[in-house]
């Protein structure tokens, strides 16, 4: 070809070969688009000019809806909220403690845990009325703890968050820098699952020769790589993997993400691990107990993946039907407590900006947890005061999707169905300034 022919080239911008998918994308696109222009307008020249101190210095802070961004921040309130609300309660349990062989071994009540004092009392003397305890059953199984499924966008994040306790957006970051350098594949994927003709054996081959993981991958080359795929995939990109070797000039975080891959890359391909479970029940009187043990034969997987622990767990021999009389049983107190505040773990399957996270909207604690701003809470509550009718939304959806071609003009629609909703967006104003007062108790 020539090169006028070159330079004609166009760029491929869908991977699909049905006209109606594009175009749903593109459907999808603009109506988030719109919609965000629309909400962004409307919060932010109603609140700069009833709220302008709260907002910012100038107050000319932007206050942005996004179709992403809000029910994220929607999760992150939700949950502040239940944080609030909680009231712990007193709880009382029996534990059964019995020592074999110089260890103590712990057996834990089949009731778990009961709210009445009394009543645990009571079911604490007719225990010791017994004066002895009865092995009623030891009984032992297999137990598989299974490899994890090939590495995706979603996944990437969240391992980031929580097992190398750096952000999701510094992760992502930093996995395009090594995907521009060639190090892993395209890092922004929804596919979990490796396609049946792909070549998994040289990528498995060129990782043997590091010292780290090089022993391992060679085994994983001997059985043959079997990775345990799960269901989705965009038919775009593969799953992120690796694809060439660390040549010792990476550092820091670079090094840390790489290491995951590649890590994941060898769990995912290899096999499970395996151990066998003993469980031994108890019974004192009419009350029963359970304690477990756990003897890992085979690490499998996790001889790489040093992400995830699963140890033995011993407990002493047991023989069903013996009767044991040197045990101890006490009762023992607590209270409930609260669900932890989210962090961005949780938050990554369901964001795609970081607008929520900038804006007043949501803080961050010492301990990664988000909470709330005042203006995240106004704007949750402001909506959810309005009480709007999710009919038009669900329209404008169906239409982005194909699954109706088109949309009654706003002229035809009834009128209350319009002026509801503009004559109470004043409510976010209003929650606006009640919430402005917790601003110190929240930062």
């Amino acid at each position: 070809p020539t090169s006028r022919d070159i330079n004609c080239l166009n760029l491929q911008w869908f991977s699909a070969i049905y006209f109606s998918t594009p175009q749903i994308a593109y459907r999808t696109a603009n109506c988030s688009s719109n919609s965000g222009a629309a909400f962004t307008r409307l919060q932010t020249l109603h609140l700069q000019q009833r709220f302008a101190s709260l907002l910012c210095a100038d107050g000319k802070q932007v206050v942005s809806y996004g179709s992403c961004q809000f029910p994220t921040l929607g999760f992150v309130v939700e949950r502040y909220k239940c944080v609030e609300r909680f009231i712990a309660e007193a709880y009382w349990k029996l534990v059964m403690e019995h020592v074999r062989d110089g260890k103590k071994v712990e057996f834990s009540w089949d009731r778990v845990r009961l709210f009445d004092q009394n009543v645990v009392q009571i079911l604490f003397d007719d225990c010791m009325e017994a004066r002895g305890a009865k092995i009623e059953s030891v009984s032992r199984k297999p137990k598989t703890n299974y490899r994890p499924q090939p590495l995706d966008t979603v996944l990437l994040e969240k391992l980031a968050v929580r097992k190398l306790k750096i952000s999701a957006k510094q992760a992502m970051d930093v996995a395009e820098k090594l995907y521009n350098k060639g190090y892993i594949s395209y890092p922004r994927t929804e596919t979990n699952k490796f396609p049946a003709n792909m070549n998994l054996s040289s990528l498995v081959g060129q990782l043997t020769t590091y010292p780290q993981w090089g022993d391992f991958a060679a085994e994983v080359l001997e059985h043959g790589p079997n990775p345990r795929n799960g269901s989705k995939s965009d038919e775009a990109h593969p799953p992120i993997h690796p694809l060439k070797l660390s040549s010792g000039s990476l550092q820091g975080n670079e090094w840390l993400v790489y290491e995951l891959v590649v890590r994941h890359f060898l769990a995912c391909v290899s096999w499970d691990a395996k151990g066998q479970e003993t469980r031994i029940k108890a019974r004192i009187g009419g009350e029963t107990f359970n304690a477990t043990g756990l003897h890992v034969t085979d690490l499998g997987y996790l001889r790489v993946y040093i992400y995830d622990k699963w140890s033995d767990k011993t407990v002493p021999s047991y023989i069903e039907g013996e009767e044991l009389t040197d045990f101890r049983l006490q009762i023992k107190d607590g209270q409930t407590q609260p669900p932890d505040l989210l962090n961005e773990g949780p938050c990554a399957s369901h964001r795609e900006d970081q607008g929520s996270f900038s804006r007043q909207y949501v803080g961050v604690r010492d301990d990664g947890r988000f909470i709330p701003g005042f203006l995240g809470l106004a704007l949750v509550d402001g909506y959810d005061a309005m009480g709007l009718c999710l009919s038009i939304i669900r329209k404008l959806w169906m239409r982005c999707n194909g699954s109706i071609w088109s949309l009654p003009a706003l002229g035809t629609l009834p009128q209350t169905k319009l002026s509801r909703p503009l004559e109470r967006c004043s409510l976010v104003g209003g929650v606006l300034g009640k919430s402005s007062n917790i601003t110190d108790r929240l930062w």
